[in-house]
């Protein structure tokens, strides 16, 4: 268990270094589609993590009806970092 741990500590410590970055890129840049992400944007990508994040936390490990984040939902690059990915 201790391995686990340490491993999700890495984890944590990249996802805030990421989202420190999203929080002070322009807006136009989130949201720019990327050849590296598969034309994807980061705004994109990090919408995907966070579904992924819900559906862990809320369908497999509670067993209960997850509503997912929508692209509608996020609105500004700031925002979206700090409280969608943070859980807040």
């Amino acid at each position: 268990m201790h391995t686990l741990t340490e491993q999700y500590k890495l984890v944590q410590s990249s996802r805030e270094v990421v989202l420190s970055y999203c929080e002070r890129i322009q807006q136009e840049h989130f949201e720019k589609k990327l050849e590296n992400f598969n034309s994807s944007s980061i705004k994109s990508m990090l919408l995907h993590i966070a579904n992924t994040y819900l559906f862990w936390f809320s369908g497999f490990a509670s067993h209960e009806e997850t509503k997912y984040f929508e692209k509608e939902d996020v609105k500004k690059a700031r925002g979206y970092a700090k409280n969608i990915c943070r859980g807040r």
